[in-house]
């Protein structure tokens, strides 16, 4: 029988992004069988769909499915509800859920591994913690919402399980297909509108985490057999501050934002009023949600997403998400391997835009078409023909040119006198001919 890999959640944020990765990837062996319990498949992608095998219904009525579940060799349960403002409800769904997910697992005698995903928020601060070091899988449980104790009383019911178990607890996690209302997604509205609170510089410092990055985690901890019985925070290790977000975010959108300072003495007071403040405003001035990740990394995880490069791709994502495929516009820049050209294409990209990228720097124009989903087209503008070859590809593909950005240039020093003829050729060709034939073609 071939060995069979549970998902709960599929639909929702991390859930959709670890199925497309077992379903596209094999990374549990290409022989394993997804199946994905979900109550409503209609928001599965079609690959999903139709790739998967579905157990449609609700976890706490998951019984009926008990025949299923006891050929499970792999369960990571994702599925929650992530209602942070949620009452004693929110507490009893996920608690509920998870009991009922342990005891049909417990049926099952293949079972190598059951993964949940908790939260930071199950572990949360106490009121008298001064936040001067990064949580600990060691430190205590002090949960402040009905989310954080959920997930809380879910990690004690598994501990006092007989399975193989092992637990996640992600901070901050950030990327393509996260919702609305969650934190970066949030500040990305909030800077675009420049709301007044992102001209801060708020010293409060998160960990976060790029979703690519928790899917390698959670893989991690199902094959791993010295991570059986154990918890591990997921995070990048680099906590930053709410204001460098705000930085970073205004970067990409080119607007000002984390840039104005707190005097240290209200910073001292803000952070002595931490625990008399509400929930959302005790991160603002003390790391309330930093964690440390250093022993998930001697299990040997190693973030590969860079928080600029997972951020710039977030803000592409939610511009994205917010037109329709129509009116999603070709830019081509020149010059984008590096410099004045880099920064545009990259301004572009947060923009929603779809690029077409030009530089004789192969290998630096690569880098940047991968970072930014682009069309890479490794010319040398100083040759007619190279000139040709792109505005044919343009033509033929039918693509309408929104923006052109002309950034590529040479600049060579010493006085005209001084130019050799074949510098001077380079030079008006690249500078002028180029930039003069690309612009005729746009405005075609």
């Amino acid at each position: 029988m071939a060995p069979r890999i549970l998902v709960t959640g599929a639909t929702g944020f991390i859930g959709s992004h670890l199925a497309r990765r077992l379903l596209q990837e094999h990374p549990l062996g290409p022989d394993a069988e997804l199946v994905l319990v979900v109550r409503d498949p209609t928001r599965l992608s079609p690959a999903l769909r139709e790739g998967a095998r579905l157990l449609v219904g609700d976890l706490r009525q998951a019984d009926r499915f008990r025949e299923e579940i006891a050929e499970t060799t792999w369960c990571f349960h994702i599925a929650a509800e992530a209602d942070y403002r949620g009452g004693s409800a929110t507490v009893e769904n996920n608690v509920e859920s998870t009991r009922m997910l342990l005891d049909l697992l417990a049926e099952a005698p293949g079972l190598e591994r059951f993964v949940f995903t908790s939260s930071i928020g199950a572990i949360d601060r106490h009121p008298n913690d001064p936040c001067r070091r990064p949580l600990t899988e060691d430190d205590p449980a002090h949960p402040l919402t009905p989310y954080g104790r959920s997930k809380w009383a879910c990690e004690e019911r598994i501990r006092r399980s007989p399975l193989p178990w092992s637990i996640l607890r992600p901070t901050w996690v950030y990327g393509p297909g996260m919702r609305k209302t969650s934190h970066i997604r949030t500040f990305i509205r909030m800077v675009a509108r420049r709301h007044p609170v992102t001209k801060f510089a708020f010293p409060g410092r998160v960990s976060l985490i790029h979703v690519t990055d928790l899917v390698d985690a959670l893989l991690l901890l199902a094959k791993r057999e010295e991570a059986v019985g154990e918890v591990y925070f997921a995070a990048d290790g680099h906590p930053r501050s709410l204001g460098e977000i705000f930085r970073e975010i205004g970067r990409y959108l080119g607007i000002r934002a984390g840039t104005i300072p707190f005097p240290r003495p209200f910073i001292r007071m803000m952070r002595a009023l931490r625990p008399h403040l509400p929930f959302a405003a005790q991160n603002l001035f003390s790391d309330l949600l930093s964690a440390s990740n250093e022993k998930l990394v001697r299990l040997s995880f190693t973030p590969q997403v860079p928080f600029a490069e997972g951020l710039l791709g977030t803000i592409h994502w939610d511009a994205r998400e917010a037109m329709p495929p129509q009116e999603r516009k070709w830019s081509l820049v020149t010059g984008a391997g590096s410099g004045i050209g880099k920064a545009v294409a990259q301004r572009l990209y947060a923009a929603g835009d779809r690029l077409l990228l030009v530089d004789c720097n192969g290998e630096a124009l690569d880098r940047e078409a991968r970072r930014l989903e682009a069309r890479a087209f490794p010319l040398d503008l100083a040759r007619p023909d190279a000139l040709e070859t792109l505005l044919q590809t343009i033509e033929r593909e039918g693509i309408e040119l929104h923006r052109l950005v002309n950034a590529a240039g040479i600049g060579i020093r010493g006085t005209v006198a001084e130019l050799g003829f074949e510098e001077q050729q380079r030079v008006i060709a690249v500078n002028v001919t180029a930039l003069l034939f690309l612009s005729r073609f746009a405005l075609r």
